[in-house]
């Protein structure tokens, strides 16, 4: 048995399945609209990552380089900088972020660009790459590669399994995990890049299992090549899934030609994030984020699943059935669900071995996020083993499994709302106890916040003199 599937294209009856997605990601784009959290005043230009994956696209374009000082500034909060504002010994400033997510969001940016120097438009907003039309394309574009990755994954696990539980895997994990989140996330990063490249991957993978052609190999070498523009310990899937296929044909079948000839396309697509190191560290290959960055032989994986830190299991228990589900698979497929499975043992080591394994600011194991194919195809497989399928049985054990996408709904409140740090480990009622109280967590900061404010205008009213400003401040503490 092949790698893929059991090598039947996906069949043409789907249209109602892509329709129901369609549906969802509508809905809830209106969800994050109507409540406040996807607007353009929330799509600003700001922070760390958001400053290195841009400064690739800003500085090629507009100033023609790639000196990102002035990117870096433009972009980073003021105390930020300093950190970053001394460059190498090449005269760049480092970049440890990926080309991938620049060249996802150009398309975006172009047209944003072309607008602003052609139309009216720029009569009110700066072509200069920094204004707030360059923020709403990179967010719109985020969104839009997240939700290509969705359809993208329902495709590949219809390759797999019947539309019922393909169908509820996608949705499940798509409304249950930190998918959800890195689709409309509130800082410029890659993950959402990910959660398109990890499954249109596969699928092209799975592809060329269905027909071991040239042009089916080009295909799927293109796509691993971009998983390693996107984020480059993702090359590891097509690394681990190359070399179970030659191993599996040199035991049992003649190796086809076209899996030699896979590696070539991927090679030369990486070539350019190659000659960036190159020109910026002065080296071809390089751990761009420094020698320190890097303990090989401190795996923190225990912190990595279970941590009340972003800990990939705690934050999005889902992950458990779904992991779960890969193992349940075995008995389906023994070699496939052992790649899977080693596929995922690598990439849990290689996100636990660095310096900040929690991912810092994250919405959960955020370097684990493009593993939601993986997840939802274990989801799949163990939906099928309970239901077999039938639509009542798979109805109601969809309806259990949706209690994770409650979970997963109000961490997103507190995510979102800040009743949770950003930089360090929860106390377990953080994690848990305070979901069945948000109303009083919410009275709470907002009571905080308007003392803050009424502290501040006080205090800037008393230092003035101004009568006027601390009736204002009267006003405020009243309200």
């Amino acid at each position: 048995m092949a790698l893929a599937a059991d090598a039947s294209p996906s069949p043409r009856g789907d249209h109602r399945d892509r329709l129901a997605l369609a549906l969802m990601l509508v809905l809830t784009t209106l969800v994050m609209i109507v409540s406040g959290r996807w607007r353009p005043a929330l799509m600003e230009l700001m922070g760390v990552d958001a400053a290195g994956h841009w400064a690739w696209l800003r500085s090629t374009v507009i100033d023609g380089d790639l000196r990102f000082g002035n990117d870096y500034q433009g972009i980073m909060e003021p105390h930020l900088w300093p950190a970053h504002s001394e460059p190498l010994p090449t005269g760049h400033h480092a970049n440890p972020f990926p080309i991938g997510t620049a060249i996802a969001l150009a398309p975006l940016f172009l047209l944003t660009h072309a607008l602003l120097l052609w139309t009216p438009l720029g009569a009110h907003f700066p072509a200069d790459g920094f204004s707030l039309p360059y923020g709403v394309a990179a967010f719109w574009s985020q969104a839009i590669w997240a939700f290509t990755g969705l359809f993208a994954m329902h495709a590949w696990l219809r390759r797999w399994w019947p539309r019922g539980p393909a169908l509820a895997a996608t949705l499940l994990v798509w409304l249950s995990t930190n998918a959800l989140y890195y689709t409309f996330p509130h800082v410029l990063n890659n993950h959402s890049i990910e959660l398109a490249g990890m499954p249109l991957f596969l699928l092209a993978w799975a592809r060329w299992q269905e027909r071991r052609s040239a042009s089916r190999a080009l295909t799927a070498g293109l796509a691993s090549g971009a998983l390693f523009l996107i984020r480059w310990q993702l090359v590891l899937w097509p690394a681990v899934l190359w070399t179970a296929e030659v191993l599996r044909g040199r035991s049992r079948r003649p190796i086809p030609r076209s899996l030699w000839f896979m590696p070539l396309p991927g090679l030369v697509l990486a070539l350019p994030q190659l000659a960036a190191w190159r020109v910026i560290y002065g080296e071809w290959l390089t751990i761009p984020q420094g020698g320190g960055y890097i303990h090989w032989s401190r795996p923190l994986i225990h912190l990595l699943l279970f941590s009340t830190n972003r800990g990939w299991i705690t934050w999005t228990p889902l992950v458990a059935i779904g992991l779960l589900g890969i193992a349940w698979g075995w008995r389906r497929d023994r070699w496939l669900a052992a790649v899977f499975l080693a596929g995922l043992v690598c990439q849990l080591y290689i996100s636990a071995v660095v310096t900040d394994w929690h991912g810092a600011w994250g919405y959960g194991a955020r370097r684990l996020a493009h593993c939601a194919p993986l997840v939802a195809w274990g989801l799949a497989a163990l939906l099928m083993s309970l239901t077999g399928g039938r639509r009542r049985p798979l109805l109601h054990a969809s309806l259990v499994l949706s209690l994770f996408a409650v979970w997963n709904a109000l961490f997103l409140v507190q995510y979102y709302q800040h009743l949770i740090p950003y930089h360090r480990a929860l106390t377990w009622h953080e994690l848990a106890g305070d979901k069945f109280h948000l109303a009083a967590s919410l009275e709470r900061r907002f009571a905080v916040r308007n003392v803050a404010e009424f502290t501040a205008a006080s205090r800037a009213a008393r230092e003035s003199g101004d009568i006027a400003r601390t009736r204002e401040a009267l006003d405020l503490a009243a309200a």
